[in-house]
């Protein structure tokens, strides 16, 4: 359980660093879009933090309760994303770039973890 949760902090210290290093860039460059891009960076994270913790609490837990809290996770996440996304379309349909972009800093990250270990 140690192991899981210091791979979690890595992965999650990892995402920042890189999003931050993104972040900068669309700063930089791309001003309106630095807000999306965040948004999407954390979205992601507190997507993959319900993710880490219900699949954790599903594999303590009896094996008939394990799929429903696996499917009860997936769509409370995945309206977390859209909801979210929703709103930022609304507002330009542009944003919707440099929030896919914020959005996927994370499976980067994952990439970047697996490189490290």
């Amino acid at each position: 359980m140690q192991e899981t949760v210091k791979a979690f902090r890595k992965i999650v210290i990892i995402n920042l660093i890189l999003g931050i290093l993104i972040g900068s860039f669309v700063f930089i460059f791309f001003r309106q879009y630095t807000n999306s891009f965040l948004m999407g960076l954390f979205i992601n994270i507190i997507s993959f933090s319900i993710n880490a913790f219900s699949t954790n609490f599903a594999l303590n837990i009896g094996a008939k309760s394990q799929k429903n809290i696996s499917v009860i996770s997936l769509v409370l996440r995945a309206i977390l994303v859209c909801v979210i996304a929703l709103i930022t379309i609304k507002e330009n349909t542009f944003y919707i770039f440099s929030f896919m972009l914020g959005y996927t800093c994370n499976f980067i990250s994952l990439i970047v973890y697996a490189f490290l270990i």
